[in-house]
């Protein structure tokens, strides 16, 4: 497929497939290849089949200005581009090797406004990437997915695709010369790393630093970008574990790594206004990977709305199972903002062992004020309709708000959860943020402390908050219940604290006297009993 506009594409609904099916309808038999249920448009099956592996020339869709509600249907890698805005595009395509990627890219924004299916879906494994000159707002559209083989059990994997979704990028997105000039070149480590990956792409073998480096530049933008991501969150996450070692480093290494990848955008080292601008709204909606693959969020010039506060009149109520940033399968969920990171009444979950690392640069990460249930983590469903669609049902893992890394199964590895607002505030609200690893908050203030659980180790949760926790335990059976989990696991430090203040909270709550004075008799001491006769006397009918 090969479709160049030299302005707009507009398809008024239209809808543009390539078929997935060996054989199609032809003059001489207009019967082939036609299906009368599944997922098909025009009567061509659309993903049925494989027939594209080993094709290394990825589809092409190009509007100098805006693509406007059009569905395209693409059983192969693809590259489609607007040089303005894409609005309530339908994208359903599928990668067939490890080494595609589909990427979409919007000079300006990515919106959706209608009540449609629209959204992004993409099949296969290797990568999604999504791109914005500005905003993405995803409305209440079914989101951006990566499925795996989900909808078409021919592909010869099961693995879902990465998806990286980059906005308020502009007209010159991320640094990666500078990047790696650097951050990856000083160091031996990330520059052996460099090697190995430079030589999976080539194929080549024994090559020199250098060489990597020589051969890098060449490589296509996804590619580089797939990599310098990887590191600059992997320097995000040992920043703020840094941050909170008590050597005095602070935040050093994760500035220097925002510095070198996004110049000139605002932080405690770098002033002046922001060359990047653009914030992600989910409104209602999604970003999932639901057949393994990572989730890394990039928004160096603005802030990420997850979800809304209250669902307003006349919007749909959408399951907790379409709502949010979640990685299904196995797989990380990354995120960079310049601003807040604001859950609401929405959910960041990880559930087949995969990390949460969330870095907000000059704002607030609030993990919202939706319900936190309690979580009872059911094993997922394998559903299958009637059609041969096969799906995986993860709703009774996906009750709840909040931030949290879930353990769906005891053979996979408890995530780890990162949150690191170096000015700003992490804020457990009403939802909580929990891990079922260990967890790390590196934040200028810290608030909900109470709503904090975690199964490991917690670093950065603040100790007197801790305390207050453990001596408030015995108040109630559910007062109990609900910080038994973060007060065994606290630091010693908390521990201590809370030794030293559990008996103290406890006499206090377990009788209390009050003494009214002041009301124009003699002021009483609470243990001179012949002023208080006198009172009570005088105060007798």
């Amino acid at each position: 497929m090969r479709l160049f506009a030299g302005l707009d594409i507009v398809g008024n609904g239209t809808q543009l497939a390539m078929s997935d099916n060996a054989e199609v309808p032809t003059a001489a038999d207009t019967t082939v290849g036609l299906v009368t249920s599944g997922r098909e448009t025009g009567g061509l099956v659309a993903f049925q089949g494989a027939i594209h592996v080993g094709d290394s020339q990825p589809a092409i869709i190009t509007a100098a200005r805006d693509i406007d509600d059009v569905s395209f249907y693409v059983p192969k890698a693809a590259q489609v581009s607007a040089g303005r805005d894409l609005v309530n595009m339908i994208y359903e395509g599928q990668n067939i090797a490890a080494s595609d990627t589909t990427v979409i890219t919007a000079g300006r924004d990515i919106e959706y406004t209608t009540n449609g299916a629209a959204g992004i879906s993409v099949g296969g494994e290797g990568s999604l990437d999504v791109f914005a000159g500005r905003n993405v707002n995803l409305g209440i559209s079914p989101g951006i997915l990566t499925t795996g083989d989900l909808f078409d059990a021919n592909l010869p994997s099961a693995a879902g695709a990465n998806l990286t979704l980059a906005v308020g990028y502009g007209s010159e997105g991320a640094d990666v010369s500078s990047f790696l000039t650097k951050i990856i070149e000083p160091s031996t480590a990330y520059s052996a790393e460099l090697v190995n990956y430079v030589e999976g792409q080539t194929g080549d073998s024994d090559l020199t630093t250098k060489q990597a480096q020589a051969d890098f530049g060449a490589l296509t933008l996804s590619q580089q970008t797939a990599f310098v991501d990887d590191v600059f969150f992997n320097e995000l996450l040992l920043s703020g574990r840094a941050a909170n070692s008590g050597t005095g480093v602070g935040f050093a290494e994760g500035y220097a790594a925002i510095n070198a990848l996004f110049p000139g955008s605002p932080n405690a080292t770098s002033t002046g206004p922001n060359p990047y601008a653009g914030n992600l709204d989910l409104v209602s909606s999604q970003i999932y990977t639901l057949s393994g693959g990572n989730i890394s969020i990039l928004v160096p010039g603005g802030s990420i709305d997850v979800g809304l506060a209250f669902t307003p009149v006349g919007v749909a109520q959408k399951p907790a199972s379409q709502l949010g940033i979640v990685a299904q399968g196995s797989g990380n969920i990354d995120i960079f903002a310049d601003g807040d990171v604001n859950v609401n009444a929405s959910r960041i979950f990880t559930l087949g062992g995969g990390n949460i690392l969330i870095w907000s640069d000059t704002g607030s990460i609030d993990a919202g004020n939706g319900s936190k249930s309690s979580l009872s983590v059911p094993p997922p469903t394998v559903l299958v309709k009637p059609d041969g669609t096969i799906t995986i049902d993860y709703s009774g893992s996906l009750s709840g708000s909040g931030i949290r890394t879930i353990q769906t199964d005891p053979d996979v590895p408890p995530g780890d959860v990162d949150l690191d607002a170096p000015v700003g505030t992490v804020n457990a609200g009403d939802a909580g943020i929990g891990a079922a690893g260990n967890i790390n908050i590196a934040a200028a203030h810290v608030i909900g402390a109470l709503n904090i659980n975690f199964g490991g180790t917690a670093t950065g949760v603040p100790s007197d908050l801790s305390g207050l926790a453990a001596s408030l335990s015995g108040v109630s059976a559910v007062g109990n219940s609900a910080t038994s989990s973060s007060t065994n696991s606290v630091s010693d430090s908390a521990a201590a604290a809370a030794k030293e203040t559990a008996p103290l909270a406890q006499n206090a709550l377990s009788w209390l006297e009050v003494f009214v004075t002041g009301l124009g008799e003699d002021n009483c001491k609470q243990d001179d009993t012949e002023c208080l006769r006198r009172q009570k006397k005088a105060g007798a009918p």
